[in-house]
């Protein structure tokens, strides 16, 4: 009986660690998941798409002029 009771006890502690465990991760997705619905709505921007076109592909409006400068790396 005694080895019933501490096997049921060190089934439970592990089944209590594992909840905690899958608990911190779903706490983790409903963060990711909530960084992801905001970038999907300022994807739907035509201003964010705009300046991330402009900004990464160099790409400008009608009658703007673009300047890069050049990444210095400082080690």
């Amino acid at each position: 009986m005694v080895s019933s009771i501490f096997s049921q006890s060190s089934r439970l502690s592990s089944t209590i660690a594992q909840k905690e465990h899958l608990e911190k991760k779903l706490q983790a997705s409903k963060k990711d998941t909530k960084v992801l619905k905001q970038h999907i709505r300022l994807l739907h921007d035509k201003d964010y798409i705009g300046e991330i076109a402009r900004r990464d592909y160099l790409l400008s409006k009608k009658g703007e002029i673009i300047f890069s400068k050049p990444n210095i790396d400082k080690h």
